[in-house]
């Protein structure tokens, strides 16, 4: 039903029909222990498209049968996520340049969340997020799924210049 309604909505957002959006969920299962940085989610994005997302989910989730919480759905995880997007023929910087939300949001704001994420063609684009060490030193999934949609070169040109992510590192 999240796709329907989103679908409509970004139909009549960038003015184009239905049948021409393209629904697409990505994300990643990641296994957590130590405090590092991790890679939640990626997606490349081709040539004359765009791609908006507008939902983010995470949980952790203990896979050891010998655990009190085994199987049992955690919230996400404690650390600070950012989107972060590069050139499709270039690396993914280490540094601010590309990122498209700022590194100082908790996950529990940038990990479950309806937003609205423009990118552009392509690049890569990646959910980052880096995580304090897995509570009682016991090894956890991470999983994250996001739902978005590809738009045409068109309608990402129309949308693009309107777009504005919020800096709340001035706040």
């Amino acid at each position: 039903m999240i796709y329907l309604e989103a679908i409509r909505r970004i139909s009549e957002l960038t003015k184009t029909d239905w049948f021409e959006l393209a629904p697409v969920r990505f994300g990643y299962d990641v296994t957590w222990l130590t405090a590092t940085t991790y890679i939640l989610a990626a997606q490349v994005i081709p040539d004359q498209r765009g791609l908006i997302v507008f939902r983010t989910e995470c949980y952790t989730t203990n896979l050891d049968p010998d655990q009190p919480d085994f199987m049992i759905h955690g919230a996400t995880p404690p650390g600070v996520a950012w989107w972060t997007q590069a050139n499709f023929y270039t690396t993914i910087p280490a540094t601010a340049t590309g990122d498209k939300t700022d590194r100082i949001l908790p996950c529990h704001i940038t990990l479950d969340c309806d937003n609205l994420l423009l990118f552009g063609a392509n690049t890569t684009i990646q959910l980052l997020a880096t995580l304090t060490a897995s509570p009682g030193d016991v090894e956890r999934q991470i999983r994250t799924a996001c739902y978005g949609c590809y738009i045409g070169g068109a309608a990402y040109e129309r949308l693009r210049n309107n777009f504005e992510y919020p800096n709340l590192e001035g706040a």
